[in-house]
């Protein structure tokens, strides 16, 4: 066989994941640091990890607090920083492998269950477009390393239960949820899907004397929980009991029931229902709930439908209102594997498959526009070229304040942020000083009392000198301003 004929016959076989893999390569890796504001998290984050690489220590010298309880996700940074070194690219780079790794895993699964190419091919553009995957992975946020843990605590779930209780893929099960929790706290919503799976299993099958792995997963748990709870007071230097108080707000422990869940209604509507959101968020429920109509002839259709349900009522019942926004991946995944196994359950009902590849394609395309136009709006070529201008004027060990977004200009040159400081009289101190402000700030902002925002407050003692002010698609008018002391 030669080359060519072995080329399109690989390209037969794998093309879901080949086109997959093009489609997110195409649509991230060239627009990873020049489109979408910089969140305030991704700087949290990556700070902490930056020191660490650095000085060995978890430190948050940006805002001056947290970012660093996350050790799991702070460590997998931290190796891309070592590696690449820190920048915004770097950051964001890091999400993007858990990307390829994601697609890899979802091909896996949907493979393990008999799905087709084709109903594959359509189930991967659809997790790509219509699961907020395009933001999840370009953002440097936990989520995105949570999340892919979360699809391997699945992947070695199966393997479990297909090896009759497998003790090796319980330990993988234990370590697994342990990295999954030190990522980011949401994600024990799969984990405790995972608890209820293997309940079930034990149950139906009789096998009583396998409740002790679920005893030891719990303990393995408990365990993991513990010790989020005890990096956090680590690294932040506060005790035990408000460490446990700052995790327990991401929980519903902290309200009433019936008060929180009529706050994630809220959230439900506001956030999911009442916004652009809905082009996916309704297709998605729409999918989950009708894989619950084959339970009879389709099991693991309609098991994953369940799952999908059963995760969304973990969530109203035990995340918080606060981290409701953030359940998005680990529910709605599930419409991923449902959506493939739902075709290949309608293969000889033309008529009902052609409304459904209808209806998919269809969101497909409308979060494609959605994706091209936010992308678009933002998309500044130019914006590193100014960074770099900027941090050229910026002296070496001088006091550079900004917002914590700005951290990523220079990491080397420790920009505060504006929340660093006590107080404006602690600022004060300083003979001359530097602010990187924009009109994004100063929107988002203006409000706030310790904001940056509100630097005109120290201006009647400082002469201000604006050194450069350049235009921006993302941030508006970005200046940056020598304040010396009179």
């Amino acid at each position: 066989m030669n080359i060519y004929n072995y080329l399109i016959r690989y390209f037969k076989v794998n093309y879901s994941l080949i086109i997959a893999f093009s489609l997110f390569i195409i649509l991230e890796l060239p627009f990873l640091d020049n489109s979408r504001p910089i969140l305030v998290d991704e700087a949290w984050y990556a700070n902490p990890s930056y020191n660490f690489v650095i000085s060995h220590s978890f430190n948050n010298t940006n805002v001056g607090f947290g970012g660093n309880g996350l050790i799991v996700f702070s460590i997998y940074l931290s190796t891309y920083f070592y590696i690449f070194g820190a920048s915004l690219f770097t950051a964001r780079l890091s999400s993007f492998f858990l990307g390829l790794i994601s697609i890899l895993i979802v091909r896996k699964l949907l493979k393990i269950f008999n799905a087709s190419e084709f109903n594959i091919f359509l189930s991967l553009s659809f997790f790509i477009f219509a699961n907020l995957y395009l933001s999840i992975f370009k953002i440097a946020r936990p989520e995105a390393l949570a999340f892919t843990l979360s699809l391997c605590l699945l992947l070695s779930l199966y393997y479990y239960l297909k090896r009759n209780y497998s003790t090796k893929f319980l330990l993988l099960l234990i370590f697994i949820s342990f990295l999954a929790l030190n990522s980011h706290p949401n994600s024990a919503i799969i984990i405790l899907l995972t608890f209820i799976i293997i309940l079930y299993f034990i149950i139906k099958n009789s096998e009583y004397k396998k409740i002790y792995h679920l005893v030891l997963l719990t303990t393995g748990v408990a365990f993991s929980s513990f010790f989020l709870i005890f990096i956090i007071s680590l690294n932040n230097n506060v005790s035990l009991n408000d460490s446990l108080l700052t995790v327990m707000q991401r929980s519903s422990a902290t309200s009433s029931f019936l008060e929180n869940l009529i706050s994630k209604i809220n959230v439900t509507f506001d956030y999911f229902i009442l916004s652009t959101r809905i082009i996916t968020f309704l297709p998605q429920i729409l999918l989950m709930a009708a894989g619950l109509f084959y339970f009879k002839n389709y099991k693991f259709l309609f098991g994953f439908s369940l799952c999908g349900i059963v995760s969304l009522s973990i969530a109203f019942i035990f995340i918080s209102s606060i981290a409701f926004i953030y359940i998005y991946p680990y529910v709605f995944v599930f419409s991923v594997f449902v959506l493939s196994l739902l075709l290949g359950a309608v293969e000889e009902r033309k008529l009902i498959k052609k409304i459904i590849l209808v209806f998919v394609i269809s969101v497909i395309s409308l979060n494609i526009i959605a994706y091209i136009t936010l992308t678009k709006k933002t998309y500044d070529p130019e914006i590193n070229k100014k960074k770099k201008e900027i941090n050229s004027l910026l002296p070496q060990n001088s006091t550079i304040i900004s917002g914590p977004a700005f951290w990523f200009i220079s990491p080397a040159k420790d920009i505060k942020a504006w929340e660093y400081f006590k107080d404006i009289d602690e600022l004060k101190k300083n003979k001359n000083f530097y602010i990187i402000n924009c009109d994004k700030f100063s929107n988002d902002n203006l409000s706030d009392k310790n904001s940056i925002a509100q630097f005109n407050l120290i201006n009647s003692s400082y002469n201000a000198d604006t050194l450069l002010s350049k235009n921006s698609n993302i941030y508006g008018n970005i200046y940056l301003i020598k304040f010396t002391n009179k």
